[in-house]
């Protein structure tokens, strides 16, 4: 066993125990993970071999385990919107299914950890959650990307901005995305909010802050 370079043979070195603290803690985690239909073991290598040294005789694993499909990772996340609600091993995690392919993805994609702030940010549109402000609604949160997305209704909330739509080869919108339907009629998502040709000419007259508070609907100081 001994890999550590000068080391004496049929004598155990320092680094001889640490491979075999790795070896039975891989051990025991990979007969495990078979015990449970819903997890999955990756190897660090692809071929299987592990990075650490391997005596002739034994079969040593190297790598992690997944959550292998959507629902179980739904499932095992804590799906309490409340962000004062500690996350740990006793009341879950909040978690995330992940894929390019979003709900079409066929169980192709990884269970991530999310971040139920940013979410609940993006739901309600409450941006200083100081109990006075008001929210803004109308924005879209995908948690198969964790990205939080313009809607029109936002471009309107925030100060009845024109609302342009991405383009269909925008490679920074989900492709599932842009072809979103909400009661049966196309619904887009990702777009960016733009002034309307008023609000460009009352800002070039009374300058940016006048414009979009008098024309935006909104109260400024």
């Amino acid at each position: 066993m001994c890999d550590t370079t000068g080391a004496i043979n049929g004598y155990y070195t320092p680094k001889d125990i640490q491979n075999s603290r790795i070896y039975a803690r891989f051990s025991i985690m990979y007969d495990r993970v078979s015990k449970y239909p819903n997890l999955k073991w990756i190897d660090t290598n692809v071929d299987g071999s592990p990075n650490y040294n391997c005596p002739l005789g034994l079969t040593c694993k190297d790598g992690y385990v997944v959550i292998e499909n959507e629902d179980e990772c739904n499932r095992m996340s804590n799906e309490t919107m409340d962000v004062d609600i500690e996350e740990n091993s006793d009341n879950h995690y909040y978690l995330e299914w992940r894929s390019k392919d979003g709900p079409n993805s066929s169980g192709k994609g990884q269970c991530y950890r999310g971040n139920k702030r940013f979410r609940k940010t993006c739901e309600t549109g409450d941006f200083v959650g100081d109990g006075k402000t008001a929210p803004v609604g109308g924005l879209y949160y995908d948690t198969y990307s964790g990205r939080c997305f313009i809607t029109p209704k936002y471009c309107g909330n925030i100060g009845e901005l024109k609302y342009v739509s991405p383009s269909d080869s925008d490679p920074d919108i989900p492709s599932y995305l842009k072809n979103k339907y909400k009661n049966g009629e196309p619904y887009s998502i990702g777009g960016v909010c733009d002034m309307n040709s008023g609000q460009k000419v009352a800002d070039f007259i009374f300058g940016e802050t006048v414009a979009r508070g008098v024309f935006g609907g909104k109260c400024f100081k």
